[in-house]
């Protein structure tokens, strides 16, 4: 999972040794409701400008909707959708 803290530190310091650049990392499940403004004000209190957003995260499920369930739903639709946007 990208929210684990331990696996996003690794591939900081990959990224930061193999391209010469600064990576800030931010383990934030963004499946909850107001992740992505933690997330921005957090980037905004740093003073950290975002020049590129890569967006790997997402989930899924599958049945008749009717029969799945609607906190899993909108953990889905919070992150697949909600964050994605308040980010871009």
């Amino acid at each position: 999972m990208a929210r684990s803290t331990d696996k996003l530190q690794k591939i900081k310091s990959e990224l930061e040794k193999s391209h010469g650049i600064f990576v800030h990392v931010i383990s934030k499940d963004l499946s909850l409701p107001d992740a992505a403004a933690e997330v921005h004000a957090e980037l905004k209190a740093k003073k950290i400008a975002v020049d590129y957003l890569l967006n790997n995260a997402g989930f899924g499920d599958f049945g008749m909707f009717y029969e799945t369930d609607w906190a899993k739903e909108l953990q889905m639709i919070n992150l697949n959708i909600t964050a994605l946007t308040q980010l871009t």
